[in-house]
């Protein structure tokens, strides 16, 4: 959608300036201008387009970006994505019932046998099959 290319449009934006090249901020600011429209809030746009200039412009952002619990959650979250919504929402409702734990307490526990699950699915399956189809395929 247009939506999505706009990030991608500005995300290339300001990586060609951080390569020094002359690049204005004016399409960067329409393209962050018209997402914000397409969904009439433009809290997101501001906090992405910050989090796009605080990893063009400053190296210590790209250090806390590339701290270890951020790499291993890059790491799991093909997986996770996958199968998050479904069994993360249905188990904390079957919690919540139970009223074993405190409500804010319930979604972690499904969070957290999710993580290692999507762990233990991307390193015993995804990698294994990507290989073989490398192989295969010679990509």
């Amino acid at each position: 959608s247009a939506l999505h290319f706009g990030w991608f449009a500005i995300g290339a934006l300001l990586y060609q300036q951080k390569m020094g090249n002359k690049i204005s901020l004016i399409p960067i600011s329409f393209i962050l201008y018209e997402s914000a429209l397409q969904t009439r809030d433009f809290t997101p746009a501001l906090w992405i387009g910050i989090f796009f200039i605080l990893v063009v412009r400053y190296e210590w952002f790209l250090g806390w970006l590339s701290a270890s619990w951020l790499v291993f959650l890059g790491y799991i979250s093909y997986f996770l994505y996958l199968i998050h919504e479904n069994i993360l929402v249905s188990s904390t409702m079957k919690i919540n019932q139970l009223n074993l734990v405190p409500i804010w307490i319930s979604p972690l526990i499904p969070l957290s046998i999710l993580i290692v699950f999507s762990y233990l699915a991307t390193r015993f399956y995804e990698i294994p099959v990507r290989k073989f189809l490398s192989k295969l395929w010679k990509l």
